[in-house]
């Protein structure tokens, strides 16, 4: 963006979270200081009571380093203040995040020439602010970029007042303004709903269907009291699973910008603030935590576990080579469980053993896939993963050999009495058994021709081939003739 026509001061001060930068960078220390170890919570609850903000900003400071390179900046800002300084103007960082963390961070911007920031005394925000660059430069000695209702007073004090954000946003700090003018050098898009519905994966939810499975599986679709209770439960799952996605985003943040497709997710790119995250998070598992009251205290208790193994995904085990796609299918599986014991439909275990297989060779596919996706080199560790690029053979090799059991465990319940007691003539389920094992084959092709997004269930949901595969395999079960 161009520089206006009208008369800048020669001090350009620039606010760092939400302005200069998209994100707020103490809740990205606190985020970073958490996500190692959670039980480190109880030492920020410590420092909070015994000091305040001040204390909190200051000992985050202390202990952690982030680097700045890949955070999500804001490039019109960055722009305007490169042109700034390039016609001989000085740009001064001024903000409420500890100096010693935004000195850190901002270091590879050659345009900042000074920084100003919290310590262990001053919060510098609002008046503690406009006090401080007053006292610096003189009253409108200085022009001032800032992005909210802590930055009147700033604006107050300089010369010249610049706005980040929204129009509806900057008309509501301009009354408040009254005569000086607030100048945007930013727009956006008031709308936060397609941001935010992106950021629960909706379409993740397919996966909670397979709560339906024992239901399906037993013949009883036709009994409106199972349906009773499995419906508020499926709904329940989906509250809860996008809850943890968020979670996982939160705790991703640092690998996912790394990513080629990942760092555009909405709180890796800024769009969302981690406040906003944790907000949903407490209130997607109260709404899911209700609704799976609903169905009784078992749904309660089975969703309930569906969070805590997701939880310890999202906080370790997915940095464990093998033991995070041993988890991920039994987060499949267990969805099944969910499922029977809601219902009462005992599982058995011949559906157990081919979940377990299938979604395991599908986890090992997710893992190949952001292998290829990452462009990691044979010796290079995949962000926030316990794999790097020489692994991919080995990874291909472990899902294409769990597909190749599931299939044979479905042909060996084709064998055994147990499906003579559900099918007139299970014969016809061989049409199942060679469907699924052309799909699993050519889900592998494809994905080695990187035509594969990172989950295959949303690959598959999209696939009109996997449709005409479910419709061929719809029509053997009905042709076995239920019993």
């Amino acid at each position: 963006m161009s520089l206006p026509d009208y008369q800048t001061s020669r001090v350009v001060a620039v606010d760092l979270d939400g302005t200069l930068l998209k994100a707020d960078l103490s809740w990205e220390l606190l985020m970073a200081y958490l996500r190692a170890r959670p039980w480190r919570l109880f030492c920020v609850l410590g420092w909070v009571s015994a000091g305040g903000l001040v204390r909190l900003k200051s000992n985050l400071a202390e202990r952690v380093l982030i680097e700045g390179e890949h955070l999500p900046w804001n490039d019109e800002v960055i722009d305007w203040c490169e042109q700034h300084a390039q016609k001989g103007g000085r740009v001064v960082l001024a903000t409420a995040s500890p100096l010693k963390a935004a000195q850190s961070i901002t270091g590879h911007f050659k345009f900042i020439t000074e920084v100003l920031g919290s310590d262990e005394v001053i919060n510098l925000k609002a008046q503690a602010k406009a006090d401080a660059l007053t006292f610096r430069f003189g009253h409108e000695g200085f022009d001032y970029i800032g992005n909210s209702s802590a930055d009147l007073p700033v604006w107050r004090a300089a010369q010249n007042a610049f706005f980040v954000g929204t129009e509806s946003v900057r008309n509501g700090f301009q009354h408040r303004l009254e005569a000086k003018r607030l100048i945007p050098i930013t727009g956006g898009s008031d709308r936060l709903e397609p941001v935010l519905l992106a950021a629960l994966r909706p379409h993740q939810w397919l996966k909670n269907l397979l709560i339906l499975v024992p239901l399906l599986g037993a013949h009883r679709w036709n009994d409106p009291a199972c349906w009773w209770l499995i419906g508020p439960a499926l709904l329940a799952l989906c509250c809860v699973a996008s809850a943890t996605y968020i979670l996982n985003d939160l705790t991703d943040l640092e690998s996912d910008r790394r990513h080629p497709r990942k760092k555009r997710r909405a709180f890796a790119s800024g769009q969302l603030g981690i406040p906003t995250g944790l907000l949903f998070i407490g209130v997607l598992l109260f709404t899911g935590g209700a609704l799976a009251l609903v169905s009784g205290l078992t749904a309660l208790a089975a969703v309930s576990g569906y969070v805590i193994l997701s939880i310890a995904y999202s906080l370790g085990l997915k940095k464990i080579a093998i033991v995070d796609v041993v988890w991920l299918s039994c987060m499949y599986t267990y969805r099944v469980l969910i499922g029977g014991a809601i219902t009462g439909v005992v599982v058995s275990s011949w559906l157990l053993a081919y979940t377990i297989s299938l979604f395991l060779g599908l986890a090992f596919l997710k893992r190949y896939v952001e292998l290829g996706s990452s462009n990691a080199g044979e010796s290079v560790q995949v962000p926030g993963r316990g794999y790097d690029g020489s692994d991919a053979s080995r990874i291909r090799a472990g899902g294409i050999a769990a597909g190749l059991v599931s299939t044979v465990v479905l042909g060996f319940y084709l064998r055994s009495p147990a499906s003579i007691v559900l099918y007139a003539d299970p014969r016809w389920l061989w049409v199942v058994v060679l469907a699924m094992a052309g799909w699993l084959a050519r889900i592998w092709i494809m994905a080695g021709h990187k035509k594969v997004d990172d989950d295959p269930v949303w690959f598959a949901a999209k696939d009109p081939v996997t449709w005409l595969i479910s419709a061929v395999c719809i029509a053997a079960l009905m042709l076995a003739g239920p019993l």
